[in-house]
């Protein structure tokens, strides 16, 4: 499965997540902030985190640069968890959890694109499913690690156990495909279609310039596409389409 790597993030993203917020309320007391206002501090954190994560968006999206940006926002991650386990006191604490939260955000916004456009044709589905089982099943983990690493060896154990989990997260990153900017499209089938017409439309499909990838599931009567909207013929696609549905009928 080509996206492995991608459940492997999310999955790893909210293991840390979870995993350290069994410690971030400890150091915001040490940082002399009381806990009744600990919720305005998470929120001032992640609005500014939101701000600071829409421009770098908008480099991976329109500048194709998803790998690249998704590698800095792990060794960002990575970075801020080892400066966390140190603290360092006063305005260090919220510059860490300001830089782990922009890349966290980043990450959650930049990796289900990732996904959709490195899925298989008509697999989008299973891929969403297990990717969305990861995530569970990392912020359930993240709470169990956060705590024994706490109970055993302190706080700072948590945030040095997470920076090395971040560290073999980001080698493995090195090795992912970089995701073909490609979008998906779904064509309905007339019900007439016969079983020996769709392996002939699915190679007719193929041939369409800017047709990357194709799917096509009879039981369903739809025929998944992979498009590269830049080079995509998209007159040859429609007539395609309407003949088929002509000779369906």
């Amino acid at each position: 499965m080509p996206t492995w790597r991608l459940d492997l993030s999310i999955f790893a993203l909210h293991l840390m997540l979870m995993a350290i917020f069994v410690a971030v309320p400890f150091r915001l007391v040490e940082a002399g902030i009381e806990a009744e206002r600990h919720g305005l501090t998470y929120l001032g954190i992640m609005a500014l985190a939101f701000i600071g994560m829409v421009p770098l968006v908008i480099v991976a999206e329109k500048r194709q640069r998803m790998k690249g940006m998704s590698l800095a926002a792990v060794g960002t991650i990575t970075i801020s968890l080892a400066g966390l386990a140190g603290f360092g006191g006063g305005w260090a604490l919220f510059v860490w959890l300001l830089l782990f939260f922009t890349a966290f955000n980043l990450l959650e916004a930049v990796l289900p694109s990732m996904l959709s456009k490195l899925a298989p044709a008509g697999a989008k589905g299973t891929a969403m499913g297990i990717y969305s089982t990861s995530q569970f099943l990392g912020a359930f983990l993240g709470g169990v690690l956060g705590g024994f690493l706490a109970q055993q060896w302190g706080l700072p154990a948590v945030f040095v156990g997470s920076a090395v989990l971040a560290g073999i997260w980001w080698l493995l990153m090195l090795g992912m495909p970089t995701p073909p900017h490609l979008s998906s499209e779904v064509v309905a089938l007339d019900d007439e279609h016969r079983e020996d017409t769709l392996d002939t439309l699915m190679a007719s499909f193929a041939e369409v310039a800017g047709v990357e990838d194709v799917l096509v599931v009879p039981e369903e009567r739809v025929a998944y596409l992979k498009v590269d909207r830049r080079r995509l013929d998209e007159d040859a696609l429609a007539r395609l389409i309407r003949s088929s549905r002509h000779r369906g009928g």
